[in-house]
């Protein structure tokens, strides 16, 4: 995955947990931060799985 595909998977990862998340007490800058934040840790849960798998993949 490049650059522009990594920003967007978090990207695309913040709007679906902020429309999940139903922020409505939350400022728009307050809920887009926290639901970026959430986003980023989806996508770097991600990467860890896969370097993971790889790394089993490579043990075999």
């Amino acid at each position: 995955m490049d650059r522009i595909g990594a920003d967007e998977f978090v990207k695309g990862n913040a709007i679906r947990t902020l429309i999940a998340a139903r922020l409505t007490d939350e400022s728009p800058a307050q809920a887009w931060v926290i639901a970026y934040r959430a986003g980023w840790n989806d996508a770097l849960d991600f990467c860890i799985q896969a370097e993971q798998a790889l790394d089993k993949e490579e043990d075999k």
